[in-house]
């Protein structure tokens, strides 16, 4: 049985929004074991029982949160073979990619034989406290979709 992980780190709710609704896309593509974890609860089994792992940040300052590099740095002395490993952000303004490009940069250079689905995932948010804007949560069980198909191969 193939396994998802979610991981989110979030400020204001919009970036848990996301990683609920990319979820939803893992699942309708058949994958039934899906699990949703803030970067805060998630423990070292999970990660390292899951085929897929989606690791999920807010753009702070133009980049990962700090608990999600640190989660980065961790994850990347563990076996990756076999997992593949995808990113999300959600972003106001022109920042589109830039704390997923981060994120998928720090792996590879820890790990540079991870399989990376890239590019990742970049979300838009409205205003800083939300609401994400039209067509996101969409867009984003879409990318679960995607997701689901890559590790099914």
């Amino acid at each position: 049985m193939v396994k998802v992980l979610v991981v989110y780190d979030t400020r204001h709710g919009n970036t848990k929004t996301i990683a609920s609704s990319i979820a939803d896309g893992v699942l309708d593509s058949g994958v039934t074991d899906v699990v949703i974890r803030s970067v805060g609860e998630v423990d070292e089994g999970e990660f390292r029982d899951a085929d897929g792992v989606l690791i999920g940040t807010p753009n702070h300052a133009g980049g990962p949160t700090r608990r999600v590099r640190k989660l980065i740095r961790d994850v990347s002395g563990s076996d990756l073979s076999g997992k593949t490993i995808g990113f999300f952000d959600t972003y106001m303004g022109g920042d589109l990619r830039k704390a997923t490009a981060k994120m998928e940069a720090g792996l590879r250079k820890r790990s540079p034989d991870a399989n990376i689905m890239s590019p990742g995932g970049s979300f838009r948010v409205d205003r800083m406290k939300g609401p994400l804007a039209e067509g996101e949560k969409e867009k984003a069980r879409e990318f679960g979709k995607a997701l689901a198909s890559r590790i099914r191969r």
